[in-house]
């Protein structure tokens, strides 16, 4: 081997142990700050399979500088491992963002994952029939790598989950218009694992299909991040710290455009949890979360976030909706909403608001809000049809526990 080939291979090897090594931090990194358990895990798959990709390309280097030796089958094996590897690492990609972003009724679609595991079912046999018919890839005795007849298939395998995760982040970008700007670096960003296979195309014996998986990897945990500090991780609303941001921002701009601010708070949010545990109740607070999106989603200028517990915040302009009549659709869509969450129980909304016109202390703008929700509660509480339908369903069931 001369002198350039050997500098060659070993900055190859450096630059594949760089890889790893970023992909112990992306492993540690992602935790329940950022992501719920199902994202996390899908992630963390993904990355492994990453590592997978990089470690048996580094093996392969390695046995170039004579560090190691492999025998010729086992070099066959490396290689299909990487091939399936690179489209695996993309699918759990995938996978993540499909928890992340897409609505609940898509998430149980089963025809849908059936069709989303096509291309991974495709390269694992592909992969496994190489060695026999050569048909992605062939290596001769001498382990040199040559393209095989149906390489291509191997590709569109790649550019499909590209493809795929592309579209949901142009949805993502359209429905939550709050983090349009965060989502748009993005997806600019994944611009890059497309250019890596182009660049695969062109340069067969270079790993730029690898490397391009890997910084859209990286580019999605600091997109994912980014978007993160500011969302609550159950609900996927706005948390506390965003609203008050946001709250600070149309208070300063109050006089030129007046708006609504309410609050609002599970009836017996406390039952809830005691009778049916954290599990459902948690369910509860993703169900109106999913009510205020779907509202929200009608108008240009509303935004919504988990304020704490089980209270929420919206915020909404004057001129695009009457308060009572915002009231109102929010309790009926969730009534619908409960249905599609399977909740086994009445659930139901206190909310109040105050107007806002002139730029005022934040705090007793948002005290006001608070005040006027705690008189709708004592008053609902005060009426006949709502003592007989919770007496029904939490203080019989509550007696019955004792």
């Amino acid at each position: 081997m001369d002198h350039n080939t050997y500098a060659y291979v070993m900055t190859y090897v450096v630059a594949q142990v760089t890889c790893l090594l970023l992909l112990v931090f992306l492993y540690a990194e992602m935790n329940a700050n950022i992501a719920s358990k199902p994202e996390r895990d899908a992630f963390h798959a993904g990355i492994l399979s990453q590592a997978a990709v990089d470690l048996m390309e580094l093996l392969e280097k390695l046995t170039n500088v004579h560090v190691l030796t492999i025998s010729h089958p086992i070099y066959i094996v490396l290689r299909m491992i990487e091939f399936f590897s690179i489209v695996l690492t993309l699918y759990f990609l995938y996978e993540f963002l499909r928890l992340k972003i897409l609505p609940k009724r898509v998430l149980s679609n089963k025809k849908l994952k059936r069709i989303m595991r096509i291309p991974l079912v495709v390269s694992f046999l592909g992969n496994l029939l190489t060695p026999f018919g050569g048909f992605f890839y062939r290596i001769d005795i001498h382990d040199v790598y040559h393209r095989g007849p149906f390489y291509f298939v191997h590709i569109l395998c790649l550019v499909f989950y590209v493809a795929v995760i592309f579209g949901m982040m142009l949805y993502w970008q359209r429905h939550d218009t709050k983090k349009k700007k965060e989502i748009g670096k993005l997806k600019i960003l994944l611009f890059i694992p497309i250019l890596g296979i182009g660049l695969q195309l062109i340069f067969p014996h270079a790993p730029f299909s690898s490397f391009a998986c890997l910084i859209g990897t990286f580019a999605v945990f600091i997109g994912t991040q980014a978007i993160s500090v500011s969302t609550d991780s159950l609900t996927t609303l706005n948390n506390r710290a965003r609203s008050e941001s946001y709250l600070n921002h149309r208070n300063e701009n109050a006089s030129h455009e007046p708006f609504y601010l309410f609050m609002c708070d599970a009836d017996d949010f406390k039952q809830i949890n005691d009778l049916y545990g954290h599990v459902v109740g948690d369910e509860a607070l993703k169900c109106v979360a999913d009510t205020l999106k779907k509202i929200g989603s009608h108008y240009h200028h509303f935004f919504a976030s988990r304020y704490g517990g089980d209270e929420f915040l919206f915020v909404i302009s004057a001129d695009e909706e009457e308060p009572e009549i915002l009231m109102y659709k929010i309790t009926e869509e969730l009534k619908t909403m409960a249905h599609v969450h399977d909740l086994p129980f009445p659930l139901s909304l206190s909310m109040g608001y105050t107007y806002v016109s002139t730029t005022r202390d934040v705090k007793e703008i948002i005290n006001e809000a608070d005040d006027d929700l705690y008189r709708h509660k004592k008053h609902k509480k005060a009426t006949e049809d709502y003592q007989m339908l919770y007496q029904k369903y939490y203080t019989k069931r509550y007696e019955e526990a004792q």
